[in-house]
């Protein structure tokens, strides 16, 4: 899911506060130098611990939901993961603009497929599998084209890859957003136009469950779940501009108490999936301008440093395996097989895969790791 834009682009440890600033900018007019006064904002995304901290909270709250009762964290997790990546590729993007005056849409699809087709294509085989054994590819094919949230919502069965309804919709959200936010230049006009698509997307969730509309249309329909994207891309878009009063407010409290609360409501309603999209923007906000206050030293700790820059690989392959392992195993041994598994994998896939990969690019890693599986075979 989930998964986050990574990798971020200052080097670790930096420790960048986020300001504003007034900037005089001299160009040259048709009668000599003209002065105009810009406002700029120096915020910058940057090495942020407490938001590696929260993807690996929101990875670990749905592999609980897909291995316990406690099914309505899932819902709370996916919030997170999506409003994460609504918030860190808007802010990838409008700092590129602003860095460079452009936005260049093939490096940004490039450094995505690094991101996320190489850990897809360990996963492969087992969703091959799982799928080709039900007699049914329909899931596997909606999978692979990236388009299983809408397979779902349209009834087809997705089963053993039931979880790839959200990694769907981001992948769908990475394909058009960079060209909406390239086609329309003004902030406040890309602003206006998310807070009615979402506030729009939100009425049409409710009026869905008011008119009794099946389970896997309002689970999976992109039209019905993309809210929290969209707040996630407000915050990359406005941040800068309320960055510095953000800090010393309670909104890292008030959103994690709210998504604690909300993760023990069950069942989750439409209402209180609205609540906790909205608290999870209010996390990430947070998260996005504090480095040191607490609770972001817990979320910046190294145990949910590495769960979330893993969080990817561990959301693919923690539903197959937490599907027999609920069949096979009780309670609390279910849990722990999933979530281990998972995670070795995931280690594996991180540094084996998917790390040389970001940093070196396809062609130099295989280039690289060919002459090393030569020697230990020889």
């Amino acid at each position: 899911m989930a998964r986050s834009a990574q990798p971020h682009q200052s080097r670790p440890g930096s420790d960048e506060r986020p300001m504003s600033l007034t900037a005089r900018a001299c160009r040259p007019g048709r009668h000599g130098i003209v002065q105009t006064v810009q406002r700029a904002s120096s915020y910058r995304l940057g090495f942020r611990p407490p938001l590696d901290g929260l993807r690996g909270v929101a990875v670990l709250a749905v592999v609980a939901a897909h291995t316990t009762p406690w099914t309505a964290a899932g819902q709370v997790g996916v919030s997170l993961f999506l409003v994460l990546s609504g918030f860190l590729i808007t802010r990838l993007l409008v700092e590129e603009r602003s860095k460079n005056d452009g936005v260049s849409l093939s490096r940004f699809y490039v450094r995505r497929a690094r991101r996320l087709v190489p850990a897809f294509l360990l996963f492969l085989p087992l969703a091959a599998s799982v799928t080709i054994g039900a007699g049914d590819i329909r899931p596997l094919v909606a999978a692979v084209l990236q388009f299983a949230n809408v397979a779902g919502a349209s009834g087809v069965p997705l089963r053993s890859l039931g979880h790839m309804w959200s990694l769907s919709l981001e992948e769908q959200f990475y394909l058009a957003w960079p060209l909406v936010f390239l086609a329309i230049r003004s902030r406040r006009v890309l602003i206006a136009g998310l807070l009615v698509a979402a506030g729009s997307s939100a009425v049409w969730y409710l009026w869905l469950l008011a008119h009794s509309a099946t389970r896997h249309r309002v689970v999976y329909g992109p039209d019905v779940r993309v809210t929290p994207i969209l707040l996630g891309c407000i915050l990359g878009l406005s941040v800068q501009h309320f960055a510095r009063r953000l800090h010393g407010w309670p909104l890292g409290w008030v959103g994690a108490i709210g998504a604690a609360a909300l993760a023990w409501a069950m069942p989750m309603t439409g209402l209180m999936l609205g609540v906790s999209a909205l608290g999870s923007t209010a996390l990430v906000a947070w998260a996005a301008v504090e480095q040191h206050a607490a609770p972001a030293a817990l979320l910046g700790c190294g145990v949910l440093r590495w769960v979330g820059r893993r969080s990817y690989s561990i959301y693919l392959w923690h539903y197959p395996i937490s599907l027999p392992a609920e069949a096979l195993l009780p309670g609390w041994a279910a849990v722990m097989v999933t979530l281990g598994t998972s995670l070795m994998i995931a280690a594996f896939s991180w540094r084996c895969i998917e790390a040389p990969i970001m940093a070196r690019g396809c062609r130099v890693t295989l280039a690289r790791s060919a002459p090393s599986a030569v020697a230990e075979l020889s």
